[in-house]
Parts: structure tokens; sequence; C-alpha cells
């Protein structure tokens, strides 16, 4: 349904948290009726010419449907993974994240550069971007400032694998780089998307860094973001790489301590998931499709919609 027709494409991609579990219900009684209405004639001829009533051949498909129906919706719920929708939507006060950290993002609507911090819920636009978005969607990075490496600039990032990679200056010299969450390339990461860091592992933030926990994201829409927990003890033997990353991580140094957090992949739509940053209580920000800059709480099953639009980073002031 994600990218069947131009009207159903047109419609779910205005799907949010806020709205996805009543569409979902509104999607199946919409096609329940078409489906009943399409069929009325056929059950109609289907009766032989003694028994033939339109009102009969009503009922009838209304109840052909209905039994068809409840099967079908069976199986979709066994068809892939379904976890989003049991989380509980809250607004993102409820997430309750360190009230020191604020969040830049581009906005959907102007596709300019905003900052946000959540408890007070208010973006304020703070700058402009210096390159329109074309075939690929730009994102936020914070770098060490080339004069000045205590220093940090926010800059504009374009990434194309395998082809281009590009970094566009927006404001200089605005934060420590201790206290954002730095983007470093070296000679073996130039050309990865968020540099020197495991693209599937949020990146944490700050203090983040001494958890006991990271989340990692899977290739599969299916399979969620996983919750990791540091090793204690012999180190598990599958896991062979010791080198850490410019956050502090290295496969041989965590375990998966929980599958599945949360997930939407199934035949009403695919959310992928990505950009996941991690704050020093263990909370993280995340993007879905459809421009959704969302928060979750993996304690309480708890998830928001901060913002809509994209390529967000984060500083703590």
């Amino acid at each position: 349904l994600m990218y069947g027709s131009p009207l159903t494409a047109w419609w779910t991609s205005h799907w949010t948290l806020l709205n996805i579990k009543d569409n979902c219900v509104l999607l199946v009684i919409l096609l329940w009726l078409a489906t009943v209405l399409l069929d009325w004639p056929f059950v109609w001829f289907a009766m032989g010419k003694e028994l033939r009533r339109w009102g009969k051949a009503l009922k009838c498909s209304l109840l052909l449907q209905s039994v068809s129906y409840i099967l079908l919706v069976g199986w979709y719920i066994l068809c892939g993974n379904h976890s989003l929708l049991t989380c509980k939507v809250v607004s993102p006060e409820a997430i309750g994240i360190p009230d020191n950290v604020c969040i830049y993002y581009i906005s959907q609507d102007d596709e300019s550069v905003y900052k946000l911090h959540p408890v007070n819920g208010v973006p304020v636009k703070v700058a402009t971007l210096p390159r329109k978005p074309d075939e690929k969607e730009p994102f936020l990075v914070f770098l060490a400032n080339e004069e000045d490496s205590t220093k940090a600039n926010l800059a504009e990032r374009f990434y194309s694998f395998l082809k281009w990679n590009e970094n566009i200056p927006i404001l200089s010299r605005i934060a420590e780089t201790n206290d954002v969450l730095l983007t470093q390339f070296t000679d073996r990461f130039k050309d990865s998307i968020y540099g020197d860091c495991n693209y599937f592992i949020g990146r944490p933030l700050g203090k983040a860094r001494e958890s006991n926990h990271r989340f990692m994201k899977k290739y599969y829409a299916e399979f969620g973001v996983v919750l990791l927990k540091k090793c204690e003890g012999d180190l598990p033997q599958h896991h062979n790489q010791s080198e850490k990353d410019a956050y502090g991580f290295a496969w041989q140094d965590w375990q998966e301590e929980k599958k599945n957090l949360f997930a939407l992949a199934s035949p009403i739509g695919m959310w992928w998931i990505k950009n996941i940053i991690q704050f020093e209580n263990d909370t993280i920000l995340f993007e879905f499709p459809n421009h959704q800059i969302c928060l979750f709480d993996y304690r309480t099953n708890r998830i928001a919609l901060l913002a809509r639009g994209y390529g967000a980073t984060a500083a703590i002031e």
C-alpha cells in the first residue's frame, strides 16, 4: 500500500505516529465496503434466476466479505512486525530527555534549520540551508572547526554511497566539541555517512557514551531497534571486532539484551528507522519515514513525535 497507486501513496505519505492506528482501521473499513459493493452484482448473478434478489445478494456479500476480512486481518497481523502499534504515543515532554539537550533539524515546511528544546517544545529558526535539497536529502552534522578544534561548526552534509559527499558550513563555532554530537572522519571512514562510527549503532551524546546500553537498528525494517548491553566477564566468541569507533563502540564489548523494541514492517507499510541518537538517560531520538523526528523510552515503551523534519543532530547547552 505504501508504494501502490498514486492515491494510496499520497495518503500514506501523510501517516504519522499520531494517526497511523486510526488510518489502519479506516483503511480496513473502506476496503471492506469497497469489496462488498464490488462483489454484490457477482453474488447476485451467482444466486440463480429463481433466488436472485438484490437485497438478499447484498446480505450474502456482507456475510462473505466479513468472514473473508476477519481471516485477512488475522493473516496480516501474523505477517511482518507491528510492535510499533503497541507503543504508547505520548507528548514529547512525557519522554523525559535531559533538560540541557537541544535538537537541530531541517524542517519539512520551509527547508530551513531549526533548533528545538524538547522541554519547551517551541522550535526556533536559526539558519537557511546553504544549498537546497536535490535528489538526495541533506542532513545536519557538527564538525570540528579547522582553526580551533575545540569549537564545533554546524554543517549541511550531502551523501551518496560510492558517488560523492560534501559538507557545507552553516553556523561556525556555535558550541564546544565536547557538547555536540561530533562527526569525525578518518582515512578509513572518510566516505561513510556519519564518519567514524557504525551506521547501525545509535550515536551517544555526551555522557551517554558511559551508558551500559546502546541501541542498534537492523538492516530490515521488520527487526526494528535492538537493545544492546555491555558485556560482563567473558566476551562472546562470535564478536571478533575489537577496534573502537569515534564513539567508543566495539562489537566485542556488547551483546543483545532485548530484540525488537519497536518496528513497523507489514503489508500496510514499511517504516525504516535511521539516525538514532542516544541521550545520557538512555532515551533515544530517531527518524521515521514521512519526515518524522521521534523520541522513544524503552523502559516505559512510550514514543513521541517531536517534529516534522529530517537530518537531525543534537547538542548540550
